[in-house]
C-alpha cells in the first residue's frame, strides 16, 4: 500500500469515526440515556444539553373566508324599495327564502300607508311586494313576490356560534355593484342564558354581538360559510336563523299562516351554579304573569305565580342544557303542559291551557 492510499484510508477513518460520533452521542445516546436502569448509574449520560424542536403550521387568515361568504350569499339577500311621487327610498333588506319568490324581513320596514313596495332582487329584477303573513312572536314578515328562479339563502345554527367568532353584516345597494358588509364578532354564546330575562311568548334567544347601530332593519348576520345566522328585526334586536327556520317551518305547514302559542309570563333561566347559591332547585324562576290582557293569560289562570320556580314541563326537567324556550315552542293552541312547580317548600302540580297568540 502506497503513502497516497494509506492517505485515503486515514481520511475515511476519520470521516466515518466523526459522523459516528455524531450520530451516537446526539441521537443513540441522548435516547438510551432516559432509560431509568442507565441514567440510574449515569451511563451515557449526555455531556452537553438536548434540544428538542418541535415545528408548528399557523395559517394565516388574510380575509379570504370573509371574501368567499359575501361571494356565496350575495346574491341571496334583497332589497325593499318604496315608490311614493316617483321617488324611491330603501325601506329595508331581506333574506331570499324560497326560489318561487318568497322572502322575509322585519314586518317594520312596511310602515308606511302610502305608495307601493317592491322587492329588488341582486340581478335588477323586481316586482311589487305580495301577500304578507307575519309572525305575531318575532314581528318577522313572510312575503311574496312575482318572481322565479331566486336564488335562496341557506339558514345556518346560532346555537353554534362560539364567543370571538366572526359574523358578517352584509345588505346589497342599489348604487353599489358590491355589497356593504361589516365584520362583527360574536361576544356572547347563545346558549349562555346567564342574566337574561325571556318572555315565554316571544323566542329571543339569540347570540350576542358587537354594535349594531347604525345597520339599518332586515341587515343579514352572515357567519364565515356563507349562511345566514340571524337578520336585524330593531336597532339593536337580533332574530337568530334557530328562530327564523322554525317560523318559516310554521309557513308552510299552516299553509301560508303563522299560528305561535301564548302563555303570558316571564322569566329567568337558572344555571347551576346560580340555583345552588340562592338556595333554589335548576330551572326558570317565573318574573311575571300577565294579567293585563282582557281574557285572563293562560298563566294566570293555572294560578302559576311571580318566584315561582318551573322544574319540569310534562315530566321533563329543566336545567341550563334543557332550556324552556326551545320546549314551549313545540306546544300549539289548545294543548294542555303540565308544570311542577317549586314555591317556597312546596311541589306543585299545574296544568296550563295553551292559547293562540295574537298580533
Amino acid at each position: 500500500m502506497n503513502k497516497k492510499q494509506v492517505f485515503y484510508v486515514l481520511l475515511l477513518t476519520i470521516a466515518f469515526t466523526f459522523l459516528l460520533n455524531l450520530f451516537f452521542g446526539r441521537f443513540v445516546a441522548a435516547r438510551l440515556s432516559t432509560i431509568p436502569f442507565l441514567n440510574r448509574f449515569n451511563i451515557l449520560s449526555p455531556q452537553a444539553p438536548i434540544v428538542i424542536n418541535t415545528r408548528e403550521e399557523v395559517r394565516v387568515n388574510d380575509g379570504k373566508d370573509i371574501l368567499e361568504a359575501v361571494a356565496s350569499i350575495k346574491s341571496r339577500l334583497s332589497q325593499v324599495v318604496l315608490v311614493q311621487n316617483g321617488q324611491f327610498t330603501v325601506a329595508g333588506y331581506a333574506v331570499n327564502v324560497a326560489s318561487e319568490g318568497l322572502f322575509c324581513a322585519p314586518q317594520s320596514i312596511f310602515s308606511s300607508k302610502t305608495g307601493n313596495y317592491y322587492l329588488v332582487l341582486p340581478d335588477g329584477r323586481q316586482a311589487p311586494v305580495g301577500n304578507k303573513v307575519v309572525d305575531p312572536a318575532t314581528g318577522v314578515a313572510f312575503f311574496s313576490a312575482d318572481l322565479n328562479a331566486v336564488p335562496v339563502a341557506a339558514w345556518g345554527d346560532s346555537s353554534q356560534l362560539k364567543p370571538g367568532e366572526k359574523i358578517i353584516a352584509v345588505r346589497n345597494s342599489l348604487q353599489a355593484a358590491s355589497p356593504l358588509v361589516e365584520v362583527l364578532f360574536v361576544g356572547r354564546a347563545q346558549d349562555d342564558v346567564f342574566g337574561q330575562t325571556y318572555d315565554a311568548d316571544h323566542p329571543s334567544r339569540v347570540f350576542g354581538t358587537g354594535d349594531l347601530q347604525g345597520l339599518p332593519l332586515g341587515t343579514a348576520l352572515v357567519n364565515t360559510q356563507g349562511e345566514v345566522v340571524g337578520m336585524l328585526s330593531d336597532k339593536d334586536f337580533v332574530v337568530s336563523s334557530d328562530v327564523l327556520k322554525k317560523i318559516s317551518d310554521l309557513y308552510f305547514q299552516n299553509r301560508q299562516k303563522i299560528t305561535r302559542p301564548y302563555f303570558g309570563f316571564t322569566y329567568s333561566q337558572l344555571t347551576r351554579s346560580g340555583s345552588q347559591l340562592r338556595g333554589l332547585p335548576e330551572g326558570v324562576q317565573v318574573l311575571t304573569v300577565d294579567r293585563t290582557s282582557k281574557t285572563k293569560s293562560p298563566a294566570a289562570d293555572a294560578g302559576l305565580l311571580e318566584k315561582d320556580v318551573i322544574v319540569s314541563v310534562d315530566g321533563q326537567a329543566l336545567s341550563e342544557n334543557q332550556l324552556l324556550e326551545e320546549m314551549l315552542q313545540k306546544y300549539k293552541p289548545g294543548d294542555i303542559v303540565k308544570f311542577q312547580v317549586q314555591r317556597g317548600k312546596d311541589l306543585k302540580e299545574l296544568s296550563l291551557l295553551v292559547k293562540e297568540l295574537s298580533k
